[in-house]
């Protein structure tokens, strides 16, 4: 192998201990060193520097058993900002966050199918984020980038979406379109991609190696944890889990193939099966998606025959389809989110584990836990920002790491 250049172990040093001052502040120097296994002195060195340069703040003192007080430190959240944006089918929702990913400002749009257009996306999401800077007295400069969750596929190095089929986008150069109207970085890819690391950092896969994370909403999808970091696959196209075939002879699905786990357990496909089971149902009234799959949920639990039946046959799909990726990707834990996930959950998740352990083989069905997300409506925006988050932890965006100081 060729030999590391001293920037290049700069740059591991400085992003171990940074990593290590993130996820585990406060922390003193000495848990720095054992943890990372650096020496005192080049712990030192570089917290020293990351003080001076205003990215670690000192959080208090603590005893020691018979030595000296130490410093402890955490992360300075006026350090810099991220924005995070989720284009959803229906809106826009954009946050700035400070460096600990406290929530500063936001703001959101409503879009229709006439305003889902490049350009109108573009100029609306240029729009939020100058609003944003506005609400919170930030500018450009202390804004380290963007991030932006799409759906369908997207190539994040050149932020193309390239393939977003409710819209009709195809080869959308989204990244160039944000660059000319603001002078900011800007970091695209697929939104639930985003959402699955914000609950792998914060959420209900905190500490799991290996996770996966279930998103049940209008569409379906599933994020791949492994190894502590996102699986993207050859094309950044890996997670479309939604568009799997369970029956070839199934129902046609939205991609225009049929049997897929998304015509089975997406919420169009309930709803769906309500009209065909009970076309005059009152569910059917209630509202939106999300106001019939709530009150179908409420209904099933109350024990409504209907209902059960309806929400009986989603837990078998669901679990059909969890039990493939049990198999293929052997997680410790599978997180079930997205919003018709979380509304579901009540009544799917107590069935779940034994559908997925009946269908998976014995040993990866044996080890996995299921949990339900901990995100709120706004974890896709919160997930964006995660995904610029991860850049910055690996230097990508510090400065610092040409600083001569050497560690």
């Amino acid at each position: 192998m060729k030999p590391k250049t001293t920037r290049e172990l700069r740059r591991g040093n400085l992003t171990t201990l940074l990593r290590l001052i993130y996820f585990h502040e406060p922390i003193n120097r000495q848990e720095l060193s054992r943890r990372s296994g650096l020496s005192p002195a080049t712990v030192t060195n570089l917290v020293t520097q990351m003080v001076e340069q205003g990215l670690v703040e000192q959080a208090g003192i603590e005893q020691s058993n018979g030595g000296r007080p130490r410093e402890i430190l955490r992360i300075r959240g006026e350090f810099g900002y991220f924005i995070g944006v989720e284009v959803a089918e229906t809106q826009i929702h954009s946050e700035l966050y400070d460096l600990r990913l406290n929530s500063r400002a936001r703001v959101h749009y409503e879009i229709t199918p006439d305003t889902n257009s490049p350009e109108a996306v573009a100029e609306c999401v240029a729009a939020s984020i100058r609003e944003l800077e506005a609400a919170a007295a930030v500018t450009n400069a202390e804004i380290f980038a963007a991030g932006v969750g799409l759906p369908g596929i997207v190539q994040t190095v050149e932020g193309v979406s390239v393939f977003a089929p409710n819209w009709g986008w195809k080869n959308v150069p989204l990244r160039a379109m944000l660059n000319e109207r603001l002078d900011i970085q800007f970091q695209i890819d697929n939104g639930m991609r985003g959402l699955s690391l914000a609950e792998a950092l914060f959420g209900a896969g905190r500490g799991v190696k290996d996770l996966i994370v279930v998103l049940l909403g209008t569409g379906v999808a599933a994020g791949l944890i492994t190894g502590h970091q996102l699986w993207r696959g050859a094309s950044n196209s890996a997670g479309e889990w939604g568009h799997t075939c369970l029956d070839k002879d199934g129902p046609l699905c939205r991609c225009d193939h049929r049997g897929c786990v998304e015509s089975y357990v997406g919420a169009p496909a309930i709803i769906r099966r309500l009209e065909e089971a009970d076309p005059v149902s009152p569910l059917l009234q209630a509202g939106g998606q999300k106001d019939v799959v709530t009150a179908l949920t409420a209904e099933a639990l109350q024990g409504n025959p209907v209902a059960e039946a309806i929400l009986d046959d989603v837990t078998l799909y669901l679990g059909l389809g969890i039990a493939n990726l049990v198999n293929m990707f052997n997680p410790s834990r599978v997180v079930v989110g997205g919003w018709c996930g979380q509304v579901l959950a009540p009544y799917v998740l107590p069935q779940l584990p034994q559908v997925v352990r009946k269908y998976a083989l014995s040993e990866p069905a044996r080890i996995v836990e299921f949990r339900v997300s901990e995100m709120d409506e706004r974890g896709v925006s919160l997930g964006a920002a995660c995904l610029v988050l991860e850049t910055f932890l690996a230097g990508e965006l510090l400065s610092l790491v040409d600083s001569p100081v050497i560690g």
